[in-house]
């Protein structure tokens, strides 16, 4: 279904428009609602931004850089409480984490006068509903939607907390081009930030050691950067083929990567609907994963995309890892079959259902 453009005005709450797959998922949101004529503000709470995106920008982030600590956290408040008093909109999505209980509670019962929808990234639903299902009830009770990215999240929000109108409408790959000419030995790749052990490259390092890939010479690159990375370094710096293992950091572009790795490897200990994986399999570079909460096995057809693997089973994944490269027809099979197979979350099909579901709460 589609939504009339004129007067409708949204306002997209993000922590900020750089980092990770939310708040990449905003901006991307933000530019496909300008196209279909909708007015988009943003407010971002950190100052913060490298993805591309459409609308107008509310930036909390430099008030905090303005204003003495002890003065910026009433300050920013204020402000964001103004903002929302001088401007009706006719609805909120709110991406951003939510661990605070008492500021949620006045943001969701007191500043939030339009209808607003809140969205949950991440298996991990204590990050977006504190307090458990007594926070639950008071902070979404008012809620005109809740969207789960993915079908697991949203069983997890029905089941823990009792919340009833729980949605599923999973995030979109981003849209780069592919325009280098790496010249580089066969690799795999992983792709991350490595500001916490979520997505646990240590065991990732440990594997692809005792697979079969490094005595076939097949290197491993790992995207992305963190407080950890001099850890990962070390460990690697200690494994018998360390001179296999690569770290280049952040990339402006990693499809430039995705376009020549043999396949990519998830390793997370939990997820929300990742889209490294959409990343790898929409420019046709099958992908291995760990069957972790929550997307995985949404986005993954075992044997026909990829290759799922128990979750957090070692022996599986290396025996995952090596199967993938010494059976050729089934490399060959998901290969021909990544592209196909991710279509259905193209940008244009994701942002009709985002549509649909504003014009439900107009």
């Amino acid at each position: 279904m589609g939504v009339p453009s004129n007067n409708i005005t949204v306002c997209l709450v993000s922590d900020q428009l750089a980092g990770g797959g939310a708040e990449r998922f905003s901006a991307q949101l933000s530019t496909f609602l300008v196209e279909k004529g909708i007015h988009v503000h943003h407010v971002l709470v950190l100052d913060a931004i490298e993805y591309p995106y459409q609308g107008e920008v509310f930036n909390l982030g430099r008030l905090k850089k303005k204003t003495p600590f002890f003065l910026h956290r009433f300050r920013r408040f204020v402000a964001f409480r103004n903002f929302f008093k001088t401007h009706n909109f006719t609805v909120i999505i709110d991406t951003r984490v939510k661990k605070k209980y008492l500021q949620e509670l006045l943001i969701h019962r007191w500043i939030y006068q339009s209808p607003y929808i809140l969205m949950v990234h991440s298996a991990r639903t204590e990050w977006y509903v504190p307090m458990g299902s007594w926070g639950a009830r008071w902070i979404y009770k008012k809620a005109a939607a809740v969207v789960a990215v993915s079908q697991g999240i949203q069983q997890l929000l029905e089941l823990q907390y009792d919340l009833k109108k729980v949605t599923h409408i999973p995030v979109t790959y981003p849209t780069f081009t592919t325009c280098s000419s790496l010249d580089l030995p066969p690799f795999i790749l992983a792709v991350g930030r490595m500001n916490d052990p979520i997505k646990q490259y240590d065991r990732l390092l440990a594997m692809y050691a005792r697979s079969e890939l490094p005595q076939k010479g097949i290197h491993l690159i790992v995207l992305g950067e963190g407080n950890l990375l001099p850890e990962y370094q070390k460990q690697a710096a200690q494994l018998d083929c360390s001179a296999l293992i690569h770290f280049p950091g952040r990339v402006t572009n990693t499809n430039d990567y995705y376009s020549k790795a043999l396949f990519s490897v998830l390793t997370s200990k939990n997820e929300g609907f990742p889209t490294v994986l959409l990343e790898s399999l929409v420019i046709g570079t099958p992908v291995i994963a760990y069957d972790c909460p929550t997307g995985p096995n949404e986005i993954i057809q075992h044997e026909y995309n990829g290759l799922l693997v128990p979750d957090q089973d070692e022996m599986s994944f290396i025996r995952a890892l090596n199967r993938m490269i010494c059976d050729k027809d089934l490399y060959l099979r998901c290969k021909d079959q990544a592209k196909s197979s991710v279509a259905k979350y193209s940008m244009e099909q994701i942002g009709a259902q985002w549509l649909n579901l504003i014009s439900q709460k107009l």
